[in-house]
């Protein structure tokens, strides 16, 4: 579920599959008020089981790339 404001632009919701539940250009309308029934209750996803350990195992993948890759430029050059 998202809804996404705008000051001088398009403002929309959608919902968790994707579809536009409202939305209002704000220079082709006169009305200033966009309405649209959005859900309250949400999904299940795996974000409440693994939270942020997949990001922080991107992120030491990453410094795991980088040590790598030096340590082999390092061993290139002293051969």
């Amino acid at each position: 579920m998202l809804v996404a404001h705008v000051h001088n632009g398009i403002s929309f919701a959608v919902d968790y599959h994707g579809n536009v539940l409202a939305s209002k250009d704000y220079f082709t309308t006169s009305n200033e008020i966009m309405y649209a029934d959005v859900p309250t209750k949400g999904t299940k996803t795996l974000y409440p089981i693994i939270g942020d350990a997949f990001g922080w195992l991107c992120v030491l993948g990453f410094g795991v790339f980088v040590v790598l890759s030096i340590k082999g430029r390092v061993h290139k050059q002293s051969n």
